[in-house]
C-alpha cells in the first residue's frame, strides 16, 4: 500500500472515534441550552446522569482516536 493511501477499515475506525466525540459533545450542550446540567450549577440527580453519559462518550471517541491501529512504515 502506498504512503498516500489510507486504510478503509483505519479510516472508518476514526470516523466513528470523531462522530462519538461529537454525540457526545451535543449531549452536553443540549443539556446546557435546556438548563439540564450539572455544569450550570443547578445540579439534579438525572443531570448528573446525562452528564457523566456524554463525558463518557466523548471519553470513549479519545480513547478509540487514539488507540487506533497505525500504519506500519514500509
Amino acid at each position: 500500500m502506498a504512503k498516500s493511501e489510507v486504510d478503509p477499515a483505519d479510516e472508518l475506525t476514526r470516523r466513528a472515534a470523531i462522530r462519538d466525540i461529537v454525540l457526545g459533545a451535543a449531549l452536553l450542550g443540549v443539556g446546557l441550552l435546556t438548563g439540564g446540567s450539572t455544569l450550570d450549577g443547578r445540579a439534579d440527580g438525572i443531570d448528573y446522569v446525562f452528564d457523566g453519559l456524554a463525558l463518557g462518550w466523548i471519553a470513549w471517541g479519545l480513547v478509540r482516536l487514539v488507540r487506533r491501529p497505525r500504519a506500519k512504515a514500509s
